[in-house]
């Protein structure tokens, strides 16, 4: 990061918005997408559990829940953010889940900027080659890379468990938000390609 991405950060913070509620106000009270969306594709809060549906679906249909709130990975157990959550699931409750989660996010933007600490924030290294390498060493092939035992060290303490994984052990799935929904993936030892 340099003082020219902080810049133009900062710029879309500031104008991001007021684009975004140009859009918003584009819909939200738009007759002809609210014909076209209210009661429309509604489902049911008990459908969506029996379809396992996540995410903002999930949410629309009235159910508070979100991975990032009932079980914080990364930093997210330091931001102070809003569960949007709908009543009826039809298209339009979608909808304004998933506008309210833009202003959740720009909220969660801002105050990762806020709490960011002075000084350099960008590791000197290979980030992906510095990973593949942890993951090696932290599953017990330390030969390949010996002088990287240190690093690895740095990663096991964010992956539970990791120091116990061998080469085709499977560490424990971690549940993660995206824009779908939870996901749920879990690293294997010794295989450096994703898998399904």
């Amino acid at each position: 990061w340099s003082p020219k991405a902080f810049e133009l950060l900062n710029t879309f913070l500031e104008e991001f918005p007021i684009a975004w509620k140009e859009f918003e106000n584009l819909f939200e009270r738009n007759r002809i997408f609210i014909d076209r969306t209210v009661n429309v594709g509604p489902i049911t809060a008990e459908n969506a559990m029996q379809y396992g549906l996540t995410g903002p679906n999930l949410r629309a249909a009235g159910i508070d829940y979100d991975v990032r709130k009932a079980a914080p990975y990364s930093s997210y157990d330091d931001f102070e953010f809003d569960i949007p959550v709908g009543k009826s699931g039809d298209t339009y409750d979608r909808f304004c889940v998933r506008n309210a989660e833009v202003w959740e996010s720009l909220s969660i933007i801002k105050q990762a900027l806020a709490k960011l600490p002075e000084g350099p924030i960008h590791a000197d290294v290979n980030s992906l080659g510095w990973l593949a390498t942890s993951l090696v060493i932290c599953f017990g092939i330390e030969q390949f890379h010996p002088d990287r035992a240190a690093q690895a060290g740095q990663l096991q303490s964010f992956l539970p468990d990791v120091a116990g994984w061998r080469a085709g052990g499977v560490g424990p799935p971690l549940s993660v938000e995206n824009v779908t929904g939870a996901v749920r993936v879990a690293a294997i030892a010794g295989i450096f390609r994703p898998e399904r």
